[in-house]
Order: structure tokens, then C-alpha cells, then sequence
């Protein structure tokens, strides 16, 4: 893979919780950019697989409400990942810590899949990670083998991998150890229904900005608006409840 390929960050919901849980100067901004990922790919789904792709609405008639929520979702995601650390699970980085993402990457395309938040940060990754097939737990236990069959993956599978940054400590080796110490002392448990539920207030209100004029419009876009923001506040409130360890308001397990 070229240097302009990008890489491919595959982190799993676990990572993620705890990164909420132990670091709770991250906790809004976590909410918010995961929050605004699982949207746009929501309205990205039912304003464009199943409205425009298959004739429901005109070709593009809701491409740009899409593309800009889209375009938020990358951007929150790139300035959280920005800063957080990573502790490598590999041997030879052990105890260290690592940038998540370098100041000159960003997220370009993300999707999920068993259980895991899948990231790219150039086209020929985003590629890659579109057309993948097969089990996310096979590709781990390859990866153990032997790490180059995918130089360009970054796989996060464990808690306590991902920490807020500190100017203070750094990254580099024999950093994670402070890191956890750092949690220790300032983590507070996962966050309460009050904090989840203002998390959830600022996602819907970039949701409800950004599709507002979508739902305004007549007929059937009207009705394919309504149903996407429905399907969204739906899927992003399980979402932060179960990050958040809360019980879904909506009955899903």
C-alpha cells in the first residue's frame, strides 16, 4: 500500500466504553463522534440505498444532507481520534503508547461490523475495508501469527487500550503505564442518564439541522425524511446507552 493509501483502524465497542468510562474529558466528544458516525450511516441507508437507489426520489435528492452530515461525522471522529492514545496490543510496542491518528491523517469512510467501529484514513483503505469478507475473529488470530498480512490495520480489540492524551505524559515507551494510572485516579464510572441524554441532545440537533429541509419537502421524500430521522434516533439512542452501559429505552437487548 502507498503512503497516500491510508490505514485502517478497527476498534471494538469494548475499547470504546472504557475509553468513556476511565477518561471522562472524552466522554462527550466519544458520544458525539460515534454518535454522528451511526447516523450518517442511517440516513445514508434509507435516503440513499432505499430512496434514491431504487427510484423511490430523484437521483441526488438528498445527496447533500447526506454529504454534510457525512462530512460532520469525519470530522468528529478525526479530531477525537486526534487525541487519544493507543497502547498496541502487539509485543514489540507493549507498555507503550502511540498517536491513535497522526496529526496528518483523517478519517475519510468508517462502518461497523461484529462488534467492532471500522475506520479508514485514505481511499485504497477505504477499499479495502468496504470489499473485506470474512470473520473479523479469523483476522485477529491471523494478525497474531503474523502482523504483515495486513501492515496497514491498526486492530483494537482489548479494554483499556485507547486513553485521552496527556501533554503530560506523552506518548512513546513506558507511557501506558501512566495512562492507567491516570484512570485509576480520575475515572468515575460510566456516565449517568443525564450525561447520555445531553449527549444524545447534541447529536439529534446536528441530525435535525442538517435533514431539517429534507423532511419539509413533499410526498414521498417527506415521508422517506421522517422515516430516516426516526431510524436514527433510534439506532444512535441504543447506541449511547449501551456505551454508556445504560438499559435501551426502546426494549433492545
Amino acid at each position: 500500500m502507498t503512503d497516500t493509501g491510508g490505514r485502517r483502524l478497527y476498534v471494538h465497542e469494548d475499547a470504546f466504553k472504557a475509553l468513556i468510562t476511565d477518561c471522562p474529558d472524552q466522554r462527550e466528544a466519544t458520544l458525539r463522534a460515534l454518535g454522528l458516525a451511526l447516523a450518517s450511516r442511517v440516513a445514508g441507508h434509507h435516503l440513499i440505498d432505499a430512496g434514491e437507489a431504487v427510484g423511490l426520489v430523484p437521483d441526488r435528492a438528498f445527496s447533500a444532507e447526506v454529504g454534510t452530515l457525512a462530512a460532520a461525522a469525519t470530522a468528529a471522529l478525526t479530531e477525537l481520534f486526534r487525541g487519544v492514545a493507543l497502547s498496541p496490543v502487539d509485543p514489540a510496542r507493549y507498555g507503550s503508547t502511540v498517536p491513535l491518528l497522526a496529526p496528518e491523517e483523517a478519517v475519510v469512510a468508517h462502518c461497523w461490523e461484529s462488534g467492532y467501529f471500522t475506520f479508514a484514513t485514505g481511499d485504497e483503505a477505504a477499499r479495502v475495508m468496504f470489499a473485506e469478507v470474512g470473520s473479523l475473529r479469523q483476522l485477529r488470530r491471523a494478525l497474531r501469527r503474523d502482523p504483515a498480512i495486513a501492515a496497514d490495520l491498526e486492530l483494537v480489540s482489548g479494554q483499556h487500550s485507547l486513553f485521552a492524551r496527556s501533554g503530560a505524559i506523552g506518548v512513546g515507551p513506558g507511557t501506558r503505564a501512566a495512562y492507567r494510572e491516570r484512570s485509576r485516579a480520575e475515572g468515575t464510572g460510566p456516565p449517568s442518564p443525564a450525561q447520555a441524554g445531553s449527549a444524545l441532545e447534541g447529536i439529534f440537533g446536528t441530525v435535525d439541522e442538517t435533514l431539517g429541509t429534507a423532511g419539509s419537502r413533499d410526498g414521498t421524500s417527506a415521508a422517506l425524511a421522517d422515516g430516516a430521522v426516526q431510524a436514527i434516533r433510534t439506532a444512535v439512542t441504543a447506541l449511547v446507552h449501551r456505551l454508556c452501559a445504560l438499559p435501551d429505552p426502546h426494549g433492545a437487548p
